[in-house]
């Protein structure tokens, strides 16, 4: 079985090369991020025949999520279509739970999993018309526990949704499921011009439209990519809409905060001259990552490329992430933000080349830390220098923790990895 590596473990090995001799200086770049752990191996530790990608990961690291192409990480895999696995990182245990709750294997893809908290609940939109409706495309969640399946995009009688989706995200607790949709089903005067978000009570069966107006009307463009608090009161999304809260512009971010009532807000809702993307908000609901090209959200911002910031909900804040330690802005754009439970800690992939001193150039992953300043390279190569191509990170809730995906060949500590593959390294933190 292997043994997780923890924070005092690092701190003894760190105690052992300073009585050594060794220089602090020299030991800062090998002792954090912890070693890169290659995700998409079945339960013997085999490598995947085919690429992966989309990681989700749970709040202590413990169970990764995600998307694989490949046919010999699970036994009796004969689809030949993309699936979802789980990783048991403590076991050493690959799952499919892109299956039937009869363990049927599905018909055709899944893709974009995301797991609750605790991993017990994993979200998955897969067109297979065997996995518990006939419909062509629908999100599903499927228990960990008891290996049961159900759909998520459905009316409050279990109609599925009628037309395709975007991007979905399972709260904490596995019990709200919110996800953009083009369907005109799910609630009655909605025409599906556009993408619209809801939330499906996966314990009452209940769905609600949260990109609506103060008159319960659908929003006059789309809105998309949501995001949810563990506790499922609070949505994040992206908009064109102009019209769920007055004064909005073109491109805002809004904040419906469900358990007081749907009050809706929005944040980075500067002069428009920007556009803002990928909302994420914290576990506790007080925090939202989102990467922006505005230049008016903070002072100094003079690099003419997107980056990375968080808004702090209590304070009304803003803060720029896509930071050197030095304070040095990026030469280059930062996006796809990951958010801790507490928002300290905010994960980011990157193709600047200031962010740290590590050779190499191309799309890296990073992590800052808002309470130190500092901020981390997490995409190392065996050889300590950035890789070429590294993407989509995902930070556990404690920060420990950042999974991603790479084409690189050299992030494992010896050997090549043939496909795209996902990973899992310690944060350094």
């Amino acid at each position: 079985m292997k043994i997780l590596k923890t924070k005092s473990v690092i701190a003894l090995f760190a105690t052992a090369f300073l009585v050594a001799g060794f220089v602090m200086s020299n030991m800062a770049s090998a002792t954090v991020p912890g070693v890169n752990e290659l995700l998409n191996v079945d339960s013997s530790g085999n490598q995947g025949n085919g690429a992966s990608y989309s990681t989700t990961i749970s709040g202590d690291g413990r169970y990764v999520a995600f998307q694989s192409a490949a046919t010999n990480l699970v036994s009796g895999d004969m689809n030949g279509v993309p699936d979802i696995f789980v990783r048991d990182r403590t076991n050493d245990t690959t799952a499919r739970v892109s299956v039937s709750t009869a363990g049927v294997e599905a018909n055709a893809g899944s893709n974009v999993p995301s797991i609750s908290y605790d991993g017990r609940y994993v979200l998955f939109f897969s067109s297979a018309t065997n996995l518990g409706t006939t419909t062509a495309g629908a999100w599903y969640v499927h228990d960990m526990q008891s290996g049961t399946i159900n759909v998520a995009s459905s009316t409050s009688e279990g109609t599925v949704a009628n037309r395709s989706s975007n991007k979905g995200v399972i709260s904490g607790d596995g019990r709200f499921v919110v996800f953009d949709s083009t369907a005109s089903n799910l609630v009655s005067g909605v025409g599906g011009t556009h993408l619209n978000v809801y939330r499906k009570d996966m314990k009452t069966g209940n769905i609600k439209l949260l990109s609506a107006t103060s008159g319960g009307s659908e929003g006059n463009n789309g809105s998309l990519m949501p995001s949810i608090s563990c506790d499922g009161g609070i949505v994040v999304f992206m908009t064109a809409a102009t019209d769920l809260v007055s004064g909005m512009g073109n491109h805002s971010i809004v904040v419906d905060n469900i358990s007081a009532g749907n009050e809706l807000s929005t944040i980075a809702n500067s002069p428009d001259n920007s556009s803002e993307d990928t909302p994420v908000i914290s576990c506790n609901g007080n925090y939202i990552a989102y990467q922006s090209d505005a230049t008016n959200l903070v002072s100094g911002d003079t690099n003419s490329a997107s980056d990375v910031f968080e808004y702090n909900r209590l304070t009304e804040e803003t803060t720029r992430i896509s930071m050197a330690t030095s304070g040095t802005q990026g030469d280059n754009s930062s996006w796809m933000p990951s958010i801790s439970d507490d928002g300290r800690y905010v994960a980011f992939q990157s193709n600047a080349t200031t962010l740290t001193s590590q050779l190499g150039s191309g799309t890296n992953i990073y992590v800052h830390d808002l309470k130190g300043g500092t901020t981390q390279l997490i995409s190392i190569d065996r050889n300590g220098n950035k890789t070429t191509n590294s993407q989509v990170p995902v930070i556990s809730m404690d920060g420990s923790y950042v999974s991603y995906q790479s084409t690189s060949q050299t992030l494992l500590s010896s050997g090549t990895v043939s496909y795209n593959g996902t990973y899992i390294s310690e944060s350094g933190f």
